[in-house]
């Protein structure tokens, strides 16, 4: 990773809802953190609490 890139890493529960595409939830999620230059785990689960019915890991790496 370059200097200030950073990394996430989720499972699908992130992201996965019945009777919703994983596909729009993922671009949702990609889009969210587009938008903030430190996307910490806190805020990630906030922005995608919404419907959340599964046990949800999320790891954020970010290289100084």
């Amino acid at each position: 990773m370059e200097p200030g890139h950073g990394l996430v890493i989720y499972s699908d529960g992130l992201v996965e809802r019945r009777g919703e595409s994983i596909d729009d939830n993922m671009d949702r999620l990609a889009d969210a953190i587009g938008r903030v230059s430190d996307a910490s785990v806190s805020w990630i689960r906030t922005v995608m609490s919404e419907n959340t019915h599964d046990d949800v890991s999320i790891v954020t790496l970010r290289r100084p």
